[in-house]
């Protein structure tokens, strides 16, 4: 992700995040394991970006999708 610029970050973790919340609806098998380790590794992207989009992407990754 390094080499990303911030835009492609925020889109990437936008579809990751739609994938993810189409995936447990209509998938019920998609095991909590698995749902909490996509949850940390998007919580690690986000602590990398600035600040201010911190602040976006923490609120809009902590309301239900």
């Amino acid at each position: 992700m390094r080499d990303k610029q911030e835009v492609e970050i925020v889109d990437f973790l936008l579809q990751v995040k739609e994938c993810l919340s189409r995936a447990t609806r209509q998938y019920p098998s998609v095991s909590a394991q698995t749902v909490h380790t996509l949850q940390s590794q998007i919580r690690t992207i986000i602590s990398s970006l600035p600040e201010d989009l911190q602040s976006c992407l923490k609120s809009s990754f902590s309301s239900p999708s």
